[in-house]
């Protein structure tokens, strides 16, 4: 199937079929962030090289996403602004 293609605001390129959630935490609650979201069935990645921003592969029941837990001020949130 052809779509249209649509600008992705970060790479410049054509947008992904999978969106990226980032949520938002302060370095202290981060860990916290990260055991209720493997209680919630996602899994922990780690920062995959990234300081300031943890991954995490979605469960299979849910549609296809990235999910990042980052935290204010890292480079990671800065470059998605």
């Amino acid at each position: 199937m052809n779509r249209p293609c649509r600008k992705h605001r970060n790479s410049g390129g054509c947008r992904k079929p999978i969106i990226d959630i980032d949520v938002v935490k302060s370095a202290a609650g981060v860990p916290k962030a990260i055991k209720a979201l493997e209680e919630a069935g996602y899994k922990h990645l780690g920062d995959l090289g990234i300081t300031g921003r943890e991954a995490f592969e979605s469960p299979t029941d849910l549609p296809a996403h990235h999910l990042y837990v980052v935290v204010p001020g890292s480079r990671e949130r800065t470059c998605a602004m």
